[in-house]
């Protein structure tokens, strides 16, 4: 799912040869690979409490991001065209990784995602 030493890659703007498999998803039929528009920029979603202090409460996956499906390459075309999706990864996203486009020009750019989804919602899968 990742190169050992390298980031992790959510956006590709090739289309991927393989299809990332997640250790959480049984087989890549479950995986869903899609061309996508990001809609803003990814959002990091630990904060601070009320008094400051960080949270205790973090979120099983810190990032997220908005996106518009404009195609369905393989699998199942989600519900809405327009879907939240949080970074799939767990631990392994605490370390360097590219997390998407945040500039107006990468964000005008479509990309190639895979992701799954589970009963939280839409994850993304890292590209090699």
């Amino acid at each position: 799912m990742k190169a050992a030493d390298g980031p992790l890659t959510y956006f590709s703007v090739e289309e991927p040869r393989e299809i990332p498999k997640s250790k959480v998803v049984s087989s890549t039929d479950q995986v869903i690979l899609a061309k996508v528009r990001v809609l803003g920029r990814p959002a990091y979603l630990v904060g601070v409490d009320q008094s400051g202090q960080p949270s205790h409460d973090s979120p099983r996956e810190p990032w997220a991001a908005w996106l518009q499906v404009l195609d369905v390459i393989s699998g199942k075309r989600p519900e809405r065209d327009q879907i939240d999706v949080t970074f799939g990864g767990g631990d392994d996203l605490y370390r360097s990784y590219a997390r998407g486009p945040s500039t107006p020009r990468q964000l005008a750019q479509e990309y190639f995602v895979a992701m799954y989804e589970d009963h939280f919602g839409f994850i993304l899968s890292a590209f090699l």
